[in-house]
């Protein structure tokens, strides 16, 4: 076996792994469970290569392994553990062990994980069919992960993004075989990725995001805060603020709504804003542009405060042109040819815990005018999706 692992063989387990989904799983679904099984084999190689490499600095001393390994910045429990789901592979209760196994995946580096594998469900029968046939399924599944070729350790991987390459790779393929064109896969939010070069954030800027609650808001601000930047936030309601702030690590919310909102947020930037993610337009983004710093950047994704209204309250230039700001519209369309990128970088920080979203969904199609009210009222929080 060759010193390293290519792409390409990591693309063609991921391929025979398909087979065990044909004619069950819409092929849009196909990523969902080969990159959770892909990160599980990951991880564990990465955990096991450790493992070795502390067995023989320590000598064998189990006591000070165990102490080390409690020590790293990620952690796989024993039942977590690739190979000890592989070597269970005819069990009845298969797809439970798997369930069980990526629930205390989650738990050991909740920092990390906290429900990024909350809609995989590995024991579905609506998804994977009757306990005979799920059970073959993901029998089929755990073999094809443990071909030896598949050996992800470091010392095999390189600099390979293993997880971001093969995201990339399922979205390529299955978007055809879905009906799909290849952006119908991607949300405005994820998108958002996009911004962050077009914002040109640096660690230690002061970055403003209104609408901060909804689909985009969320991700652009966590964004912010992957590149080292304060975030501050600005919603509707006390409880998407402490969302903002406690689960999603904004460094100060603001509820736009209380009477001294705008005396909060000139405390929560004490040295100015250069950087203004705009939602909202109106009284909040005059608010915002008073505060910004010379040569600021404004990326106006939308106005959605003005959008019913004869006057909509637009910016005032004198402003812009005071403090030098350079502001730039962004509309989707433009970044089309870009969309790959940005879910592959998005794949890649939500599958290790840095990026956290959240849905409100409206059941029923009977309902879409009410779920569009909502984007105007501010009712929701995170995506905002109809189901049908």
């Amino acid at each position: 076996m060759p010193d390293r692992i290519s792409q390409q063989e990591i693309n063609d387990t991921l391929w025979r792994a398909c087979d065990t989904f044909r004619g069950t799983l819409d092929p849009a679904q196909y990523k969902d469970y080969l990159l959770v099984m892909l990160f599980l084999k990951y991880v564990s190689d990465v955990w096991t290569d450790k493992q070795e490499e502390l067995q023989e600095r320590y000598k064998g001393d189990n006591v000070r392994v165990e102490r080390a390994l409690g020590r790293e910045r990620f952690v796989v429990p024993p039942e977590s553990h690739f190979k000890y789901l592989y070597d269970r592979r005819d069990a009845p209760n298969i797809g439970e062990l798997i369930n069980i196994s990526l629930e205390q995946i989650e738990d050991a580096n909740r920092a990390k994980l906290e429900n990024v594998f909350r809609n995989i469900d590995f024991n579905s029968e609506p998804y994977l069919g009757e306990t005979k046939d799920r059970n073959r399924r993901l029998k089929n599944l755990l073999q094809d992960f443990a071909n030896p070729v598949l050996d992800l350790r470091p010392s095999r991987i390189g600099t390979l993004d293993v997880i971001g390459n093969a995201y990339e790779y399922l979205i390529g393929h299955f978007a055809s075989d879905a009906g799909k064109k290849g952006g119908e896969f991607y949300t405005p939010a994820e998108v958002a990725t996009l911004l962050a070069k077009l914002l040109e954030p640096k660690k230690g800027e002061t970055m403003v995001v209104s609408a901060a609650a909804g689909a985009t808001g969320s991700i652009v601000g966590q964004i912010g805060k992957i590149r080292g930047c304060r975030v501050v936030g600005i919603a509707g309601t006390d409880d998407k603020c402490n969302w903002l702030s406690k689960d999603l690590g904004f460094d100060a919310a603001i509820n736009y709504k209380h009477r001294d909102w705008k005396g909060k947020l000139a405390a929560a930037v004490p040295d100015g804003i250069d950087i203004d993610f705009e939602n909202v337009g109106g009284e909040i983004m005059q608010t915002v542009l008073g505060l910004m710093n010379l040569h600021g950047r404004v990326v106006v994704c939308g106005l959605i405060s003005g959008y019913n209204k004869q006057d909509p309250g637009m910016m005032s230039l004198g402003t812009v042109i005071l403090k030098r700001l350079r502001v730039e519209g962004f509309l989707l369309l433009d970044y089309v040819s870009r969309f790959m990128e940005a879910a592959t970088q998005l794949g890649q920080w939500k599958m290790f815990g840095k990026i956290k979203d959240r849905e409100t969904i409206v059941e029923g199609l009977e309902k879409t005018p009410d779920a569009i009210n909502m984007l105007f009222t501010g009712a929701n929080t995170g995506k905002l999706i109809v189901k049908i």
